[in-house]
């Protein structure tokens, strides 16, 4: 069984490190009836001059008791950042996150990396769009009628 606690090590647009709040982890991804993304959630939003301003997160349990992934999107447009850290040694070279059998695996994957301009400042309520495959017919134009 997966158990302990670690950190997450986050950088700002900056540069500037930033550390959480010890987190607890478990294989069952709930420790003491809350989920491990409200956890990750919390303690990143707790960081100091609001360097996370919202985040999304989202949950994956691998099998039962193994372990859990998890997807963080940051929401508030923090610029470009660097890939968040796991510190695994919250009490110097001693591990604080431990299995009970078998090989303890992490990892961080960046899937997109943020931008300093936000292109996409609000969205378009009520938008739609249709799009026309091109055909064999001879008139191609777009009208009131094929829109």
């Amino acid at each position: 069984a997966l158990s302990g606690r670690y950190s997450i090590k986050f950088f700002d647009s900056f540069g500037e490190d930033w550390v959480t709040k010890p987190i607890a982890i478990s294989g069952t991804g709930v420790v003491d009836a809350t989920p491990h993304c409200d956890s990750v959630t919390e303690a990143l939003l707790e960081l100091p001059l609001s360097a996370v301003p919202s985040v999304d997160c989202s949950q994956n349990v691998i099998d039962t008791d193994r372990g859990v992934e998890y997807t963080l999107t940051f929401t508030g447009n923090p610029g470009p950042l660097r890939e968040l850290e796991l510190d695994l040694h919250l009490d110097g070279a001693r591990p604080t996150v431990e299995v009970s059998s078998g090989t303890l695996t992490t990892g961080v994957h960046t899937k997109v990396v943020g931008e300093s301009v936000d292109y996409f400042v609000d969205r378009c309520e009520g938008l739609t769009v249709k799009v026309l495959a091109d055909s064999d017919d001879l008139d191609d134009s777009w009208t009131a009628d094929n829109v």
